[in-house]
């Protein structure tokens, strides 16, 4: 979700109230403060935000998370941004009547990422009921400007502002669940075997575009997607699991984050460009899943390589161990 910089808790609380998007969840959360990269706000649980045990929804607690953390981070930082991770750490639970507040904080914000935290507490109590952290990737142009690719799409094929908010909200959900899922299987199958995973399901959710121009279709596409949208995070955790000097570690990551802001404008270029023929939006996911040929190939390629240099030095580390043996022996 995004907000307009500058915010001041007046202009926020009408923003939300007129937001025709998934901020309108929000208009019952009062905000008390936004600016310098701080956004406090309160709510008092009714009803509507309960899960049928009568506590506060932990979805409703994510929505907070995201949207408040949002709200904080743009009253500091001009231009559209997008979640790349979210954490939610349940502690305590909330009931009907309870009146919570929720602190949202910017740690850190670079050039390309922005690391948010969030608290939402008892108001009465000051116990901490839930604590988020949300990783933010920052892009005035790129990420802009492939975001109104699918909206156009989805309209051509008849689809509605509701149905846009409803694909959005669900590929959100999907990536909150499934993120934590994603990096236990990483840490018992192996980082690689599942980064691969991830990439096969990001080929076949978007090849799936180009065989049907329907709603059903893309809806089914970007779900399905959303289930391969931890590459990023993945091979981070690779970097981090083989390169052990920090100061090549962070190079690393810092050549990774720069080939991704490249790859958003160039990306975005090249889509706007194929979206103004006849069909482009199909050639689009064309282009979009030769890529991920590609990178899988590559991918597949690199660990055989990465594989096979291990034997070799798995070898010539028993031989070396062999001919030590043998002058022992000699000695």
């Amino acid at each position: 979700m995004a907000a307009r910089a500058g915010l001041d808790a007046a202009g926020l609380i009408k923003f939300i109230k007129n937001s025709k998007g998934f901020d309108r969840v929000l208009e019952k959360v009062k905000i008390l403060s936004v600016g310098g990269g701080k956004c406090s706000a309160e709510m008092k649980v009714d009803e509507s935000h309960t899960n049928p045990m009568g506590g506060l929804h932990g979805g409703l607690s994510a929505t907070l998370v995201d949207c408040i953390s949002t709200y904080a981070l743009m009253s500091k930082f001009e231009g559209p941004n997008v979640s790349v991770d979210i954490h939610m750490s349940y502690l305590k639970g909330a009931t009907i009547g309870d009146e919570i507040l929720i602190d949202a904080n910017v740690v850190k914000s670079g050039k390309t990422l922005a690391f948010l935290d969030v608290e939402i507490k008892n108001k009465a109590s000051g116990a901490i009921l839930v604590k988020g952290s949300h990783t933010k990737f920052l892009d005035a142009i790129g990420f802009a400007m492939v975001i109104t690719i699918m909206n156009p799409y989805a309209e051509s094929l008849g689809g509605t502002q509701f149905y846009l908010g409803v694909l959005g909200s669900t590929c959100a959900f999907i990536a909150l669940i499934w993120n934590p899922i994603v990096g236990s299987l990483s840490d018992s199958l192996g980082r690689k075997k599942v980064l691969l995973q991830c990439l096969l399901i990001c080929l076949v959710g978007n090849f799936m575009v180009t065989c049907s121009s329907s709603l059903t279709v893309l809806f089914i596409s970007r779900t399905l997607t959303a289930f391969g949208t931890q590459i990023m995070t993945l091979l981070k955790s690779l970097v981090d699991d083989n390169i052990p000097n920090q100061e090549s570690k962070m190079a690393a990551i810092g050549r990774m984050q720069a080939l991704g802001c490249v790859a958003f404008v160039v990306g975005a270029v090249v889509s706007g460009h194929l979206s103004e023929y006849e069909n482009g939006y199909r050639y689009i996911f064309y282009l979009i899943s030769a890529i991920f040929v590609i990178n899988i190939s590559q991918f597949d390629m690199a660990c055989a390589r990465q594989t096979k240099e291990k034997a070799v030095a798995k070898e010539n580390s028993a031989i070396f161990q062999r001919v030590q043996r043998v002058k022992g022996r000699r000695c």
